[in-house]
């Protein structure tokens, strides 16, 4: 059983997690998306969608099960798998539209709960023109323009 004070402590490193990857948000695309593995530039004029993503190495979590629609392609479903949690690592999909480029490449990050560790790509990979056509479906209207450079 939690005590008041575990749980008011719990409730701040949830929250100053949330607050450090909203921080770190735009500062860490800009580190972390150096170039874009398409074109090989940098991504301005790029578009991001956010996939899905799951919890790692916990419980209960679905991200085996995420991992495998991921690569049996079947975004639909994978779509629905959003976890997220303040105190837990966790392995986003990520999806770019490079305007130079017809297929979307998907980039696979792992965010990691330790507050000095970095984040860092696990692979990316380029989609091909089926899969590039039922993500662009599902992500219509759901597109953030990449942050500017300097943002």
């Amino acid at each position: 059983m939690l005590t008041k004070f575990r749980k008011r402590v719990l409730k701040y490193l949830a929250k100053r997690n949330e607050r450090k990857h909203r921080r770190r948000y735009v500062a860490g695309m800009r580190a972390t998306f150096v170039k874009c593995p398409a074109c090989g530039g940098d991504f301005s004029g790029h578009h991001l969608w956010r996939l899905a993503s799951a919890i790692l190495n916990c419980e209960g979590s679905r991200a085996s099960e995420l991992d495998r629609l991921i690569h049996a392609h079947e975004w639909e479903q994978a779509t629905r798998i959003d976890e997220w949690e303040g105190t837990k690592d966790e392995r986003m999909y990520y999806i770019v539209r490079c305007p130079h480029t017809s297929n979307l490449t998907m980039m696979v990050l792992i965010s990691v709960f330790e507050m000095w560790d970095d984040d860092y790509f696990e692979y990316t990979e380029q989609l091909d023109d089926e899969s590039t056509r039922t993500i662009s479906r599902l992500a219509n209207g759901h597109w953030e323009a990449f942050p500017p450079a300097g943002a």
